[in-house]
């Protein structure tokens, strides 16, 4: 087939190849081939080696830049779309010029780990992502609460105020 939406997920559009199988079988009709649980298996493994190549890429970081200007958006539709994989995905993301943003100038005081996020679809990304069991907030909105601030600093907004 040309076009195999039940091999690979749509965030992985950008993918092309052969998949060869000795486990198909090949005198039935297509819808019924369409519904065999050997694809699903294939779809499984392929996504699978996808994500093994896009960590040997993001090795050597003039490919990965490369790469994750191309593609960092299928990489973030994966994280909306592929909840399976959300995690393994989510170590792809880069950090690029976000780095310096003020909004992160209070979080880096407080040592505080940061995804960098700057495309359209990542609202919807942080809506799905939950990253190392914890739930992600925007920088960017406004009230963003801080859970650790100490006595001393909440005294001293209240002598500003």
């Amino acid at each position: 087939m040309d076009n195999c939406e039940e091999l690979m997920p749509k965030y992985l559009v950008f993918v092309k190849g052969v998949v060869d199988s000795d486990d198909l079988p090949l005198n039935i009709s297509r819808e019924m081939l369409q519904q065999n649980k050997i694809l699903k298996v294939i779809r499984k493994n392929l996504v699978k080696k996808c994500i093994e190549l896009f960590n040997e890429i993001a090795e050597n970081k003039e490919d990965y830049l490369k790469f994750y200007e191309a593609f960092s958006k299928n990489l973030k539709l994966g994280i909306h779309e592929d909840s399976q994989n959300r995690g393994k995905l989510a170590d792809l993301l880069s950090k690029k010029a976000v780095e310096n943003s003020p909004f992160l100038e209070r979080l880096k005081k407080k040592r505080y780990e940061v995804i960098f996020m700057v495309n359209a679809i990542d609202e919807y990304v942080v809506r799905q992502l939950e990253y190392d069991g914890k739930k992600l907030v925007s920088a960017t909105k406004e009230g963003l609460k801080l859970e650790d601030e100490s006595e001393e600093e909440k005294r001293k907004k209240e002598e500003k105020k």
